[in-house]
């Protein structure tokens, strides 16, 4: 039984379907601690509208932890471009706000002091956990976490520890099995692997800010890192042909030259090898031109997918149609939709397809961007779009309140009437589809809305767990 949760600058209150059913479990744990800038949905989950009149039943012990800004620490960031950046700290903290890794430290110190004290259950994994980061002030550092998740060579190693500094490697190829290396994250290895400048971001892959682009290929090298081995573009072997010879002329992160292979990128195949003699020879063009599948070939068939070798259409968990692609209907190794909470509604109760989105002027859960004055001014109110025909038939105008319901949940918003959104044709009957914008909730600073995703399931993709949060049966009506 999970009897506490620490959620670390997230809003999943607001941002995962089934929010509604969401914190009502949340309201059985023992204990919650939310670090942040901001109070969000997640942080003040009992100040709900549908749970204010029973918040004084909930026995859940909730802590707040103030955390810094982006702009208040260093440290790394990355993005789904794979490619990892150091930020630096522009000013100090404000007022009690420590940094996320400052708080799980000072955390940590007083876990070990307990166990140290008094003892406890399994007491190896905090007694015994490497947490050498402190820095000459006593707090922790981010450059050696930096180390951590970059690699070393490890103590009674050939090249071992020197004036308290690791031997940093610049390569995840110098991991070795033999425990004489270390590392926290093999693809991160070579971000932060200059072993003469430990301490100086700005000496290390991650930390650079050149913008050479030597071959005009707009990849620009040494601007941050790109993971694994700085390879900006995967499978870059593919860009040749079977002779190493470019499909498109003067766009090539690779080529053979007739003698070795030009690499305006880091190779994602074998380019070279070590002879018997200790030279380094090139290995001359091959089929071989995909590094990370054991045979360096490409695949037909998926072999690591949980619902099957080929892709295939699978509906929605709710849908106003059948499949008629296949007999499955919705995919049926979707994930937790066998879960009651979801409550799975059908197009004869609810006829309407709901979709979810944001807009420039507010992101994400809402929290930053609702606390910014000047975007709530742009962009004050909660609203979904509907057809023009819907409001037609249910007597609807643009500006008025709409309430939005299924078993899950019922929201209010104002009616955006468009012709942006057109009916569709759909086993020969019209289809409807309304659109709901999700970035409020009752937190916000400035305007304050209900929560889109009280709407959505529950339910998510059988391979990498992300949400099924665009498709969905409602109905509605004028409130």
């Amino acid at each position: 039984m999970i009897k506490g949760y620490w959620f670390f600058g997230q809003n999943p209150l607001q941002s995962l379907g089934n929010s509604k059913y969401l914190r009502n479990v949340i309201a059985n744990l023992d204990w919650l601690v939310f670090d942040d800038m901001y109070m969000t949905e997640t942080a003040s989950f009992w100040d709900a509208p549908d749970m204010r009149d029973k918040a004084s039943e909930i026995n859940t012990e909730c802590y707040f932890l103030p955390i810094a800004s982006l702009f208040e620490k260093n440290g790394t960031v990355i993005n789904s471009g794979r490619v990892m950046q150091w930020r630096y700290q522009a000013i100090e903290p404000r007022g009690d706000s420590k940094w996320d890794l400052e708080a799980i430290w000072l955390v940590h110190q007083r876990l070990r002091q307990l166990y140290e004290e008094e003892g406890g259950a399994l007491p190896d994994p905090i007694l015994n956990a490497k947490w050498d980061y402190a820095g000459d002030d006593g707090k922790p550092d981010m450059r050696k976490v930096a180390w951590e998740l970059n690699g070393y060579s490890t103590y009674g190693a050939t090249e071992d520890f020197e004036n308290g500094t690791p031997k940093l490697l610049d390569g995840y190829s110098k991991l070795k099995a033999d425990g004489s290396t270390a590392s926290g994250v093999w693809i991160y290895t070579g971000y932060y692997g200059n072993p003469d400048a430990p301490f100086d971001p700005a000496q290390q892959n991650v930390g650079r800010r050149l913008r050479d682009d030597p071959d005009g290929l707009n990849i620009f090298p040494k601007w941050a890192f790109s993971w694994p081995a700085n390879r900006r573009i995967l499978y870059n072997r593919a860009s040749c042909d079977m002779d190493g010879k470019p499909w498109r002329e003067g766009l090539a992160p690779v080529e053979w030259d007739g003698e070795k292979w030009v690499t305006n990128d880091v190779p994602d195949f074998v380019a070279s090898k070590t002879d018997s003699d200790g030279n380094t020879v090139a290995v001359e063009p091959n089929n071989k031109a995909f590094f990370m599948n054991w045979e360096q070939n490409a695949r037909l068939f998926a072999s690591t997918l949980n619902d099957m070798p080929l892709p295939e259409h699978y509906e929605p968990f709710e849908s106003p149609t059948e499949n008629l692609l296949n007999g499955a209907g919705s995919n049926p190794a979707m994930l937790f939709n066998s879960y009651d909470s979801n409550k799975k509604g059908t197009s004869g109760t609810y006829p309407i397809v709901a979709t979810t989105y944001s807009f420039t002027e507010h992101w994400s859960s809402g929290a930053e961007t609702h606390n910014a004055p000047v975007l709530n001014e742009m962009m004050p109110t909660q609203y979904c779009e509907l057809p023009t025909e819907l409001a037609q038939e249910k007597g609807i105008e643009n500006g008025d309140d709409v309430r939005i319901f299924n078993d899950r949940g019922s929201i209010v918003v104002k009616a955006m009437v468009t012709k942006r959104i057109t009916p569709l044709t759909v086993n020969g009957s019209k289809q409807y589809t309304i659109g709901i914008v999700h970035d409020w909730g009752w937190a916000n600073v400035y305007t304050h809305g209900d929560i889109t995703n009280d709407l959505v399931p529950g339910v998510g993709d059988p391979n990498s767990f992300i949400a099924e949060n665009k498709a969905f049966l409602v109905d509605i009506e004028k409130a």
